[in-house]
């Protein structure tokens, strides 16, 4: 009797510790979302028309009226999408709730002219735009106050015959970091407590174009992930991007391979624009020459290059200059310059999630009945 009490105690102990181990290895999921897929056939133009030989004039508030927009920003929280419209040398302001259209900046009296880069800083209230030519700066505009001549500051002036500024970032604690393109290095500017410049530093690249790990090639494009202290480069002749440790002073390429071009899942073909989903770990890629947008999970692997998915595949015709994502809904907003528009791609996956959910609550509520009756 003793011994049957002992054995049925032991095996009591065994499975306890299997359910325990069953409930630790079922809990385990993956940081990236798999499952995203885009409305490719039913996509929203928001701004500018793709009616080719349109000879219509619009009004510069009129949504249909763009030219040549090359640098997009989101704010999320208060759904405004920002613009800018190189061509057309404006800063267009849209509110995605109402699509309601505002020219912010313009270039009356020269305030503006080829506006690239741009970034909005909540945190300090500001509109930081990248000029091209012919005065090759970056400009700041304080968001309480009037939005004109009179109330911008240039806070960083290069010289204009070897430097082409193009991305743009702000960090929580006011530094800008900026593509310096022609110079395949990506610099970072500190300013003094009264908003003077105090110096220029060289964090990525600087040691001329080459596909070494302390090297850039045309970089296009770059997102700092402050949380995790790293920057995501494009760069565009290398055909990679690069995962930069901030402090570090070589680069590891993650994506794509080293001077190689090619449209496979692990290659690619001039990448330009990109954006990260933090939360998930997702780098969203504008594969300029494949005509393409992949998306690569971060954390799918620890051998490189990661592998991509295509996510939208465009026409031979387009010519894509930049992307948005809003990471609540994962609206996801495509810039292109031929022809100039702004598109919105809806997340298609959350209409069949939806779909789901009130099929699985009908299967439920019968089976309840049947329950019942049983």
């Amino acid at each position: 009797m003793i011994f049957l009490l002992l054995f049925s105690s032991y095996l009591l102990f065994l499975y306890s510790k299997i359910v325990t181990i069953t409930a630790i290895t079922t809990t385990t999921v993956s940081i990236c979302r798999e499952n995203l897929k885009w409305n490719v056939k039913n996509p929203i133009i928001i701004l500018g028309t793709n009616i080719s030989n349109d000879d219509v004039e619009y009004s510069e508030n009129d949504r249909r009226y763009l030219n040549t927009p090359n640098s997009l920003y989101l704010d999320e929280q208060e759904q405004i999408l920002y613009v800018s419209n190189q061509n057309g040398a404006a800063i267009k302001q849209l509110y995605l709730k109402n699509l309601t259209l505002k020219n912010i900046i313009t270039n009356h009296k020269d305030a503006l002219m080829n506006p690239e880069g741009i970034f909005v800083s909540k945190k300090f209230q500001q509109i930081y735009v990248v000029e091209g030519w012919p005065h090759y700066r970056i400009r700041m505009w304080s968001t309480t106050k009037q939005l004109n001549i009179d109330n911008s500051k240039t806070v960083i002036k290069l010289n204009p015959f070897n430097n082409h500024m193009l991305s743009i970032w702000v960090d929580s604690k006011g530094s800008i970091y900026f593509v310096d393109r022609d110079n395949n290095r990506i610099i970072k500017a500190l300013f003094n407590d009264d908003g003077t410049n105090k110096n220029l530093t060289v964090v990525a690249g600087g040691h001329g174009a080459g596909n070494k790990p302390n090297q850039l090639n045309f970089p296009n494009s770059m997102y700092l992930d402050e949380t995790n202290q790293v920057m995501y480069i494009s760069n565009m002749w290398e055909n990679t991007i690069r995962k930069w440790k901030l402090g570090s002073n070589k680069g590891e390429v993650i994506i794509g391979k080293s001077g190689v071009e090619g449209n496979s899942s692990t290659l690619m073909n001039c990448p330009s624009s990109m954006t990260l989903d933090e939360n998930n770990q997702q780098l969203y890629v504008v594969d300029e020459c494949n005509k393409r947008i992949q998306i690569f999970c971060l954390k799918q692997s620890s051998s490189y290059p990661l592998v991509g998915k295509t996510i939208i595949q465009f026409s031979e015709d387009l010519s894509i200059s930049s992307i948005a994502l809003d990471k609540t809904n994962f609206n996801l907003y495509v810039a292109t310059v031929t022809p100039s528009t702004v598109t919105k791609y809806e997340l298609e996956t959350v209409i069949n999630n939806k779909n789901q959910a009130k099929l699985k609550k009908k299967i439920s509520i019968k089976d309840k009945k049947k329950t019942k009756k049983n």
